[in-house]
């Protein structure tokens, strides 16, 4: 080891030379406080060396992009990005803060020094590690050569590295180092599930942002799992300290070093010193074959025993005594912080009943006041004990979100696949009676967005989250999926799997008996049979999964195109019930886009509709499709009513079948019932529009309209460009005698869609704000308006609002006589209040039909 003067020797060599000086090594050296006041100021040296060689290197035609809004610099450009200052400089290079000028933002720059087949990996991985999403994981938004050097350039965080933070406050306590643990076994874990170790974890290389988020920071020596040892031969990477001791003998990094490491970061973060003291590898690795190993218990007496067992676990010399994977880790450090808080409430309880034992003697009405106040806090924290904030298992969570699962394959063309195994699971779980599964539409909204697990809980209302990857290379797939406590962000349970693509299918069933497991949860053991009895044909797969996605973009010419793979893919399987019942859907949504009319969408629905459910008695999405033909075109009142019901019996998480339900029972006049479901719709699907519309018109037909007002204005907030969202606007502020803004509502509503409907509600409007005139023009020229097309249940809303009230009976006639599907709702249509009183009208509703039996 080498001694004092040799280090400040081999140091001011170093920053003479110009050549790279690791100060990691210097940290861990047992040094006088007099050498490391020496040591900050040759550090100090050096970064000012640095900043002087690269200006004076700048003459090489370099040009600065043109932005108004980038920071000034004197410093040169490395490739687009624009370097501002030096933030420090280690063993692997120099890191920049620098202006991206494609993101217009700053990022952090890390230039590094080592040779070229290194560098070459660093780029290969750099392509990995941009596709790590996660709060606690710095954002790396790529890697280049440039002028013989290769950068990395990633997310600016900005604040200080934990071992900034040591030296300026002391050491931690063992609570807030588990806390600290805790953000770093959620972000191991998803640098882990993307197939790729760190191999760097230390207190340098974590910052704590200035808003208090712990971020695992420089990926410079990163690797992927896969292909570490089979197609190189690595050199040692790492900081002495911190090395795993297999690594001397074998250098390939697994998931466990990384673990030695973070347990050795815990160590050091709450001592200030490390496990072993070395000032390089040679000595590191000597240390630990003499087994010159501090225990945790002689350095910090006064810590806990299970957070010392915890952190002696994680750094146990043999790889297979520690924790195998960064999730088991994180569930015993969640528990200590659970049993910790307890323990300190049970400490305050204790203090807070002998000052009451006191106050008592000193005064009694002090007395009564503390008692009352004891008796609260103990009911507070009884409630808090039986509903632990860091719960151990997922037991007794019922209601899950499926986030979208990140797609790791590096081709986008992959999307289609990578959502379907997304979809593929959400319907699986949904189909749990007891469990609450967020539907598609809002899980979707967080595609791709780096959001704490908190926050994204608290915005679907649930209390647990699945996440997941999947890769895809040829034939081989490998999908990870864990589930997180929403509350908490605390991962539960995590796995990796891996198949072969022909058996995603069988995969995704899997992982969701898996998961029902952990969440004590049970199937309905008909579906779960039909869903395992089906062979899907590897082909038959590829093409449904095609057709859902391109379901999912919900225009024309994708319809279209959806509606080719998905009658390919039950041309080659005839027994894939999925296909077929989502092929019926898309018959339905191509007659809403004017593609096909409404008696041949509706023979075609019927009929895969039907094939599907052959195949599979309890699939959903046919139902509910049934369901909507046997209403909207068969006015058989009774048969979707059965089929609705059974649609939501499968998956009472389709938020799609219950919003279609509601308007079903809107239109028998069950309004109750019908704004339950609306409700509920809502409640697993809280970021749609379409579901807050839902809620809006069963509102509208209870004549409340102030709430449908509210729910309608909700839903302009998340989509403003929802045209139904305006409409419905419209039709409540008329009904709340505020024609003016009903009329900007309607127009809007037009402006985005061009639909006719829209001009005949403005012309109610007309009609009901005095203004008959513009109403009765309207109407005189409604042909050329619309193309010729009569819209005689239009014309009777604009009638009936001008009194004509012989004019609208015979229109509404008309439009019963044509079956328009939009007739169903005159039992509690507000907009034909006026007739209701009439003989003719009460044939009408006979005409349509409805629900048998008790309301």
């Amino acid at each position: 080891m080498l001694e004092p003067n040799e280090i400040l020797a081999s140091v001011a060599g170093a920053i003479a030379d110009g050549r790279p000086v690791d100060w990691t090594a210097t940290d861990s050296a047992d040094l006088s406080p007099e050498v490391r006041v020496l040591l900050a100021q040759l550090q100090v040296l050096e970064r000012v060396h640095a900043v002087h060689t690269r200006g004076s290197g700048a003459s090489s035609g370099l040009t600065t992009p043109e932005n108004e809004t980038k920071p000034e610099s004197s410093l040169p450009a490395w490739r687009h990005l624009d370097l501002l200052e030096v933030l420090g400089t280690g063993a692997f290079g120099v890191v920049y803060r620098a202006w991206d000028p494609h993101l217009a933002r700053e990022v952090a720059l890390k230039v590094l020094t080592r040779d070229a087949s290194f560098g070459a990996l660093v780029i290969q991985e750099a392509s990995l590690l941009a596709r790590v999403r996660h709060p606690n994981v710095v954002s790396i938004y790529g890697a280049d050569r440039f002028n013989g050097e290769v950068g990395l350039w990633m997310e600016l965080v900005r604040g200080r590295t934990l071992k900034d933070v040591i030296r300026e406050r002391g050491t931690f306590g063992a609570r807030e180092a588990a806390l600290v643990g805790l953000d770093l076994t959620r972000a191991l874990a998803a640098v882990h599930g993307a197939g790729l170790v760190h191999r760097d974890v230390k207190a340098q290389n974590v910052m704590r942002e200035e808003g208090g988020r712990i971020v695992l920071m420089d990926f410079g020596a990163g690797v992927d799992v896969e292909s570490e040892g089979r197609t190189f031969r690595q050199k040692l990477i790492g900081t002495p300290v911190y090395v795993a001791p297999e690594q001397f003998d074998e250098p390939h990094s697994t998931p466990r070093s990384d673990i030695y490491s973070l347990g050795v970061l815990l160590y050091h973060i709450v001592t200030g010193s490390y496990p072993i003291t070395a000032a390089d590898l040679p000595s590191a690795e000597a240390a630990h074959e003499k087994g010159e190993r501090r225990r945790l218990r002689d350095v910090r007496p006064d810590l806990p025993a299970g957070f010392i067992r915890i952190v002696e676990r994680a750094m146990h010399p043999d790889p297979q005594e520690r924790y195998a994977t960064a999730g088991e880790l994180e569930i015993d450090l969640a528990d200590f912080v659970v049993r910790d808080e307890r323990r300190i409430q049970e400490a305050a309880t204790a203090r807070d009943r002998q000052s009451e034992r006191h106050t008592l003697l000193a005064a009694a009405l002090a007395a009564v006041v503390l008692v009352t106040a004891s008796i609260a806090g103990w009911m507070y924290w009884s409630r808090r004990d039986r509903s632990p904030e860091y719960p151990a298992t997922a037991a007794g969570l019922r209601s899950i979100a499926v986030l979208p699962f990140a797609n790791l394959t590096g081709d986008p063309a992959q999307d289609y696949f990578v959502d379907g195994m997304t979809d593929l699971l959400n319907d699986h779980l949904a189909s749990i009676s007891s469990l609450r599964v967020t539907s598609r539409t809002s899980a979707m909204s967080f595609k791709d967005a780096k959001q704490p697990a908190t926050r994204i809980g608290s915005a679907l209302n649930v209390e647990g989250l699945i996440e997941g990857s999947v890769a895809r290379s040829g034939d081989q797939l490998r999908v990870t999926v864990q589930l997180i406590h929403a509350g908490t962000d605390v991962r539960l349970w995590g796995h990796t799997y891996e198949r072969e693509v022909k058996d995603a299918f069988r995969l995704q069933s899997e992982i969701a008996r898996t998961i029902a497991g952990e969440l004590r949860a049970v199937f309905d053991p008909e579906r779960q049979a039909a869903h395992h009895e089906q062979q899907v044909d590897a082909s038959a797969q590829d093409l449904f999964l095609r057709g859902r996605f391109l379901m999912h973009t919900y225009n024309r010419e994708s319809l279209e195109q959806a509606r080719a793979f998905l009658e390919q893919a039950v041309e080659v399987n005839p027994r894939f019930s999925m296909a077929w019942a989502s092929l019926a859907r898309c018959y339905t949504m191509l007659e809403n886009t004017g593609v096909l009319s409404s008696a041949e969408a509706a023979r075609l629905a019927a009929h895969a509709a039907n094939e599907a459910l052959r195949a599979d008695p309890t699939a959903f999405e046919a139902h509910a499709t049934l369901a909507d033909v046997l209403f909207k075109f068969d006015w058989n009142w009774q048969e979707a009513d059965a089929h609705y019901r059974q649609a939501i019996d499968a998956n009472s998480s389709a938020s799609f079948a219950r919003g279609q339900y509601a308007q079903f029972l809107s239109a028998a006049g069950r309004l109750a019932d019908a704004e339950k479901h609306a409700r509920l719709a809502e409640l697993v699907d809280p970021l749609s529009a379409a579901m807050r519309i839902h809620v809006a018109v069963v509102l509208f037909y209870q004549r409340r309209y102030p709430e449908a007002l509210e729910k309608s204005s909700e839903a302009l907030d998340l989509e403003p460009g929802l045209a139904t969202g305006h409409l419905m606007r419209a039709r409540a502020l008329l009904a709340l005698d505020r024609p003016a803004e009903a009329l900007a509502a309607v127009e809007k509503s037009y402006e985005l869609t061009k639909d006719p409907a829209a001009l005949f509600t403005r012309a109610t409007i007309f009609a009901a704000a005095g203004r008959p005139e513009e109403a009765e023009a309207f109407l005189a020229s409604t042909r050329e308006l619309v193309g010729g097309s009569p819209r005689s249940l239009d014309r009777a809303y604009v009638e009936a609002a001008l009194g004509r009230r012989a004019d609208a009976l015979q229109n509404l006639a008309r439009a019963v006589d044509q079956r328009s599907s939009r007739v169903l709702w005159l039992r509690v249509d507000p907009r034909v209040d006026s007739l209701r009183t009439t003989s003719e009208f009460k044939v009408l509703l006979q005409r349509i039909g409805g629900l048998e039996g008790p309301r």
